[in-house]
C-alpha cells in the first residue's frame, strides 16, 4: 500500500550510517540513533509508518509530558528519516510552541 512503510531495524541503520557518511559527528549520530529507536520503539507491533504517524508521535510526547525543546529537536530528526525514506510529504509540518 503507497500509504503504509513498513519499518526495519536495518532501515534505521541504513539512516544512521548515511548520516555518519554526511559528515555528522558522533555525538549527533548517537542522538540521531536515540531519537529514531524510540520512535521506533512507539510504532505499533508491524512496524508500520504512514503519512499521520509523525503527528500521532508529536502528540505522545507532548501527553509524555516532554519538553517543547526536546519535541521539537526529535521531529527535526525524525523529519530527516522521513526524507531519507523518500517521504517528505510525511514531515511534521507543526512544530510545538512555547506556552
Amino acid at each position: 500500500m503507497q500509504n503504509q512503510l513498513t519499518i526495519s531495524t536495518e532501515t534505521l541503520e541504513a539512516f544512521l550510517t548515511y548520516m555518519s557518511e554526511s559528515g555528522h559527528s558522533i555525538n549527533s549520530v548517537q542522538t540521531y540513533r536515540q531519537t529514531v529507536t524510540q520512535f521506533y520503539d512507539f510504532l505499533p507491533e508491524e512496524k508500520v509508518i504512514g503519512p499521520d504517524t509523525v503527528s500521532q508521535w508529536q502528540k505522545y510526547m507532548i501527553e509524555q509530558g516532554y519538553a517543547n525543546t526536546t519535541n521539537n529537536a526529535r521531529l527535526y530528526i525524525i523529519n530527516h528519516f522521513m526524507e531519507f525514506l523518500g517521504k517528505r510529504e510525511w514531515q511534521h509540518k507543526c512544530w510545538t510552541r512555547k506556552n
